[in-house]
């Protein structure tokens, strides 16, 4: 009991303390010496001087469809496809309910939107004509899939498009492969717990972590169960932070809540090795402890990148887990890498530019400059989602529903768009087409037809 009570107040104290950094970096005032131009930033942000010389160049805009239902693989590293100077509003989807409607993600392939709303119902939609191809709802009549499915029937998990088949985790006690094309089911299994994590795709596998920590690996034609890892137990997954597990050629990188990164091989599901965020001797070492696994892990360019609730990033080399390098910037938010650069956002509201092979802060540029005020003139409340490369600019969602642009190469504010009444998710590039999920729907947004 005593231990448990100094717990709660290390983490009480934690969170006054990340909570105090909110209104740090509201001055809108240029950094002094030979840095890169940006605004003023929490002081665990400030950019560092000796990368100010190094040429960062914008990658080669690159046209992709959203495959998976969050990070996906082939665009992260790329400059999307898109013109962002004049978006218009071309239409937007309803869904069933307004709730929480896009936890589970879309996905968008052959220019046809697959998404799972929160009645229940698994459906296509074409891009071109804006109409329902057609509904699936096995998830509804399955008692081994609604097992432990929300009362509210709220979903929560994620979808994956490959060759020719919807894999996908919704919150409930299994995973189902949809033929993308009728419809139909092509297999369900049930599974021991809960699974929300997005699914992914490696050597004939679907690998899906579940909420308890455990990682499973399915036959992808068949569904059947080749291995199950159990995974760090103590803390469950949140319901509204369905996991993304990284692959590495014969390795997959799991994030286990709490503290740590967990390589297993992919043939066996046995573990390769395990990299910690913290060392237990460190003052922040407390932090780790944290109930949300809100972890990010993405591979790119033969390295794995993950965060940390806690504030930490770190790269890690995935043929043996050492890692590369750590770096504390206050972050634990999803992020975006293009080229050479990482962006995300931190605690303390500032949107920053690492350098990816050394971690070291490009520029940092506070976002409580751009937030909306109230009739009272404080600050609202605004959440800002997961950055993204497109068109050469650093697009940035916020829950009021604008989309926010930046530059690329020193963070400075460019403009904003009101998209929605609220936006839910990150924005969606796809095939050259912008989609803001929101709480009502998918709004699609494109550029203009050139004269």
């Amino acid at each position: 009991m005593h231990i448990m009570n100094h717990l709660k107040h290390t983490l009480i104290i934690a969170s006054l303390f990340l909570c105090s950094c909110s209104d740090m970096g509201a001055k809108k005032e240029p950094l002094k010496g030979d840095r890169i131009s940006a605004y003023a930033a929490a002081p665990n942000v400030i950019p560092d001087a000796s990368i100010t010389t190094k040429q960062y160049l914008i990658p080669g805009a690159a046209p992709t469809s959203w495959s998976a239902s969050k990070y996906p693989s082939e665009a992260m590293g790329k400059n999307l496809e898109l013109s962002t100077e004049a978006l218009k509003k071309v239409r937007e989807f309803k869904l069933s309910t307004s709730r929480y409607s896009n936890v589970t993600i879309p996905v968008i392939a052959n220019n046809t939107m697959f998404m799972v709303d929160n009645s229940g119902w698994i459906q296509a939609i074409d891009l071109s004509a804006g109409k329902t191809v057609w509904q699936n709802n096995d998830l509804l009549k399955n008692p081994a899939l609604t097992k432990l499915l929300d009362r509210k029937k709220m979903v929560f998990g994620g979808i994956l498009h490959h060759e020719g088949k919807l894999f996908v985790s919704a919150g409930f006690k299994g995973l189902m492969a949809i033929d993308s094309a009728s419809g139909k089911t092509v297999w369900h299994k049930e599974l021991s717990t809960m699974v929300r994590g997005v699914p992914v795709y490696a050597n004939g596998k679907i690998l899906v972590q579940a909420a308890n920590n455990n990682v499973f690996a399915l036959d992808a034609e068949k569904g059947d169960l080749a291995w199950s890892y159990w995974g760090v137990k103590g803390s469950e997954i949140t319901p509204l932070d369905p996991p993304v597990m990284a692959v590495y050629k014969d390795v997959v990188v799991s994030a286990q809540t709490g503290n740590a990164l967990h390589g297993i091989h992919i043939n066996s599901g046995e573990l390769a090795w395990d990299s910690l965020f913290y060392e237990a001797y460190e003052e922040t070492a407390g932090l780790f402890t944290v109930s949300a696994n809100q972890v990010q892990v993405t591979s790119f360019d033969g390295l794995i990148y993950a965060n940390h609730p806690a504030g930490r990033m770190m790269a890690v080399n995935p043929a043996d887990g050492h890692v590369v390098w750590k770096q504390d910037i206050d972050s634990g938010q999803p992020f975006w890498i293009a080229g050479d650069l990482i962006f995300t956002t931190t605690k303390a509201e500032n949107l920053t530019a690492l350098d990816r092979h050394n971690g070291k802060v490009k520029w940092s540029t506070a976002l409580s400059s751009f937030a909306p005020k109230n009739k009272k003139g404080k600050q609202s409340a605004i959440w800002m989602q997961q950055p993204i490369i497109a068109g050469g600019e650093i697009l940035l969602a916020s829950s009021d529903g604008a989309l926010h642009r930046f530059d690329y190469n020193d963070g400075h504010h460019l403009g904003a768009m009101i998209v929605s009444d609220s936006i839910s998710s990150a924005p969606i590039v796809a095939n050259s087409q912008l989609f803001i999920p929101s709480k009502s729907g998918i709004v699609q947004l494109t550029p203009p037809k050139s004269k």
